[in-house]
């Protein structure tokens, strides 16, 4: 009992010592003195002498430590593990709904940067007349151009020789499998070779010889409309 006694003494003592320097750390800041201080924390000017000079055999009480938190601005959980063990409790705030607020707010803010960047097609630009209608002609030639995989098939198609199975074409190699994903996703504008690479590719798909440079540029343009002329129960085979 006499060493857990000492313990405690000890351990008091230092929660002492702690505690007489935050008290005078802060009776020394501007405008505040002792008497100033205990006012703020709702005690006597006789408790803050007995709390720097007599031995303390107990811990403050949690109203007074509460208003200690207060003026040190952190919670009462890390003042008393400071006074406890001389060292900050760490602890995870968690984020508020204004916090949330301001994170959504700041990734919409780069999205859109990033949009601008990417040159990304808005709603009311032509551009998307063209990537359904190469997105159409994929479908009908039975793949999914919504598979990313669709697209290096596409490229390697574009560069393999006729005789070998491919499209033959010969400009394909200067066009990059991720520009013809942007492409066909609709999601950068395209130059007028990629036009005739477009209408090549569209033209081989569906057999149609309308698919010309012009043409393609012309939906690329905005000055040609574009309605798919693949229906499925009076819908567009895109839905």
């Amino acid at each position: 009992m006499l060493l857990d006694d000492l313990t405690v003494a000890l351990t008091i003592s230092d929660y002492q010592s702690r505690l007489k320097e935050w008290i005078e750390s802060q009776a020394d800041k501007p405008g505040m003195n002792y008497s100033r201080l205990a006012s703020a924390l709702g005690v006597s000017r006789t408790t803050i002498s007995d709390w720097r000079n007599r031995p303390l055999k107990t811990e403050i009480s949690l109203e007074s430590l509460s208003a200690m938190a207060k003026m040190e601005g952190r919670s009462v959980g890390e003042l008393q593990s400071w006074l406890r063990t001389g060292e900050w409790l760490k602890t995870t705030k968690s984020p508020t709904l204004e916090d949330r607020v301001q994170e959504l707010e700041a990734a919409i803010a780069e999205l859109l940067e990033q949009s601008k960047t990417s040159r990304v097609i808005q709603p009311d630009w032509s551009m998307p007349a063209l990537s359904r209608a190469i997105q159409d002609a994929i479908w009908v030639a039975g793949m999914d151009w919504r598979d990313h995989s669709t697209i290096s098939t596409l490229h390697q198609l574009f560069t393999t020789p006729i005789d070998q199975g491919g499209m033959g074409y010969r400009k394909a190699p200067e066009m990059s499998q991720q520009r013809l994903r942007d492409i066909v996703f609709g999601i950068v504008e395209t130059t007028e070779p990629e036009d005739a690479a477009i209408a090549y590719l569209i033209a081989t798909f569906t057999g149609d010889d309308k698919w010309t440079t012009d043409y393609a540029q012309g939906l690329s343009e905005g000055s040609i409309s574009y309605q798919s002329p693949w229906k499925k129960n009076g819908k567009s085979i895109i839905a």
